[in-house]
């Protein structure tokens, strides 16, 4: 009778068995593995919209910056004079503070894959990613806001520390006191073009690339101010003498040897002769975060090639921005 009693107990106290359990293994890790490639699929999704996102906004960016300044270059405060100096700002010229150098004969000039330093061009920082160069150049407005005064370059470094150009002579009692009117506007002009950066992912990976960097007149060297710019074309439009808009679009090199027009029985020679400026960006994000199944879209840079399918995002941004203070 005890004997017969006890072997239900003893069934219902055996555990699983080695099949069941291997079984129950398997689908936990199943489970485990689906939520893990859910997980990681997702994050990597969103990974690649912030990059995305950010591609996007620093290429607008970087074409915002550039057309701000080059609505301000070749600027001169109308209500202001140059000591024994004529104004010709309808002919697109105004007071060079310093003739010896040709970049700043007019608002606008640039450098064709290279870069403005010591009063020339010189040779980019990379064959693969040549970026060209732009010098912009105005005058200040100080008279008009002498609490805060206008006279930060690209970088927010006072124009003062240029003291070739903006002497103590030229500035008056507003030297290196910005809450003071100058005696006579000083002269800003602001470089850009693209440098070498370094940027860490989140992993630790190092990767190079370019940002879009400006040198001002009243700083020190070329400092990044948007990074992720792996290209800069600029193309200069030209007026002819018939037209005050652009009849043609060239390259610095072309500006450069362009032929004079007379206009008003004045000669506007090669730079002076630009009244519109073409801006071209490719912004990238930092990673290879590429949305799959973009391989097939056809994605050309500034120069009209077709830019490399290695993973990272890529976008082209083109704008066209016009000189205001070229009147004529």
């Amino acid at each position: 009778m005890s004997a017969a009693l006890s072997l239900p107990l003893r069934r219902a106290q055996q555990g699983l068995t080695l099949v069941e359990l291997l079984v129950a293994v398997a689908i936990n890790l199943v489970v485990v593995l689906v939520a893990a490639y859910l997980y990681l699929n997702g994050r990597s999704t969103q990974q690649a919209v912030e990059e995305r996102a950010a591609m996007f906004e620093n290429g607008q960016l970087a074409l915002e910056l550039l057309g701000k300044d080059i609505g301000n270059a070749g600027y001169y405060p109308a209500h202001m004079h140059e000591p024994d100096a004529t104004l010709a700002v309808n002919l697109g010229r105004y007071v060079n503070p310093a003739p010896a150098v040709a970049a700043f004969n007019a608002g606008v000039f640039g450098c064709a894959s290279g870069r403005f330093w010591n009063g020339a061009c010189q040779a980019a920082d990379n064959k693969t990613f040549a970026g060209d160069g732009l010098v912009l150049n105005y005058f200040t407005e100080d008279a008009m806001n002498l609490a805060a005064g206008a006279r930060a370059d690209c970088q927010g470094s006072s124009v003062d520390n240029d003291v070739v150009i903006n002497t103590a002579a030229r500035a008056g009692a507003g030297y290196k006191s910005p809450n003071l009117p100058p005696a006579n506007p000083l002269f800003v002009s602001n470089r850009y073009t693209l440098r070498t950066m370094n940027y860490e992912t989140e992993s630790g990976r190092p990767i190079v690339t370019f940002g879009l960097a400006c040198h001002g007149n009243g700083s020190t060297g070329y400092q990044v101010l948007v990074p992720g710019i792996e290209q800069l074309r600029v193309r200069y439009g030209l007026r002819d003498a018939s037209a005050a808009r652009a009849t043609q679009y060239a390259d610095a090199t072309a500006v450069g040897q362009a032929q004079a027009v007379m206009v008003r029985d004045e000669p506007l020679i090669g730079w002076q002769r630009v009244v519109s400026v073409q801006v071209c960006v490719v912004a990238r994000s930092l990673t290879e975060t590429r949305f799959k199944g973009a391989g097939d879209e056809t994605r050309l840079d500034c120069d009209g090639q077709t830019l490399p399918n290695d993973g990272v995002q890529r976008r082209r941004f083109m704008q066209v921005f016009a000189v205001k203070n070229r009147l004529s």
